[in-house]
């Protein structure tokens, strides 16, 4: 007959591996203090991040201005456009940029209307149809600088959360404010940022794009699609504080 080898019951096996009161006891305030600021860094660390300049072309203002108005243009090419590029998909949140007026203005009101346009790149040039269309008014502050006794003037906006997939696009910034064509023959004109890179201008809507040489100075601030997950980050921080909880609560075991 085969001997017969007493098992303990479940109840008894838990008995003998139950931690000791030791161990048992609650936390104590320090340490749910420590969870609690863990948590809460876990949970900063999942937050969206904030709007990062994309794009940042800062103007020179030694250089003259391009002119770019919409409403009463005097010349040919009075619109410009600017090339930039995205390594990600992106949603542009803001916009600023500087321009002045060939002749220096004291009747203009603020703030000054403009027509912010986003084209894709077509074989290196604007394409026909914009992509997006913004109209805002813009307050022109200026920057201190001047050029031909004209001043420079600094304008910013909030864009209506833009989204871009990464490539190749234009942006063409136009004063079309019905205010310039009334007060003579100024024309508003966008600052460079320098004479190297690339550009494009037109006459009209209805006209080809021409490259020009010369970036123009504007910068775009937004956020870019690929960053981690904030559910991951938020996982992985609280993964973190439960394997530090486990080895404390053994180290304490071991120690009774």
């Amino acid at each position: 007959m085969n001997d017969v080898i007493p098992t303990a019951s479940s109840r008894e096996i838990e008995a003998d591996v139950s931690l000791p009161a030791r161990a048992r006891r609650p936390a104590s305030p320090r340490a749910l203090s420590r969870l609690a600021a863990g948590v809460g860094l876990c949970l900063a660390l999942a937050m969206p991040a904030g709007a990062t300049v994309i794009v940042d072309r800062v103007h020179d203002a030694t250089l003259s201005g391009t002119f770019s108005n919409y409403v009463g243009a005097l010349e040919t090419n009075q619109q410009a456009a600017d090339n930039f590029s995205l390594f990600d998909d992106a949603t542009l949140t803001s916009l600023s940029w500087v321009g002045q007026y060939d002749v220096e203005q004291t009747a203009l009101t603020n703030p000054v209307d403009f027509r912010i346009r986003f084209f894709a790149d077509t074989g290196g040039s604007p394409g026909s149809v914009p992509l997006s269309t913004v109209d805002a008014a813009a307050t022109g502050t200026p920057t201190g600088g001047s050029f031909d006794g004209s001043s420079w003037l600094a304008y910013s906006i909030a864009l209506p959360s833009l989204f871009l997939s990464s490539g190749d696009f234009w942006i063409s910034i136009l004063e079309y404010d019905t205010q310039t064509p009334a007060i003579g023959g100024s024309q508003w004109k966008w600052g460079r940022a320098s004479l190297t890179g690339s550009s494009a201008t037109r006459s009209g809507d209805a006209d080809v794009w021409g490259r020009s040489v010369g970036d123009m100075a504007f910068a775009i601030e937004g956020t870019f699609a690929g960053v981690s997950e904030p559910a991951s980050l938020a996982l992985f921080g609280l993964g973190i504080l439960a394997a530090r909880s486990v080895r404390r609560r053994r180290r304490a075991t071991g120690r009774s």
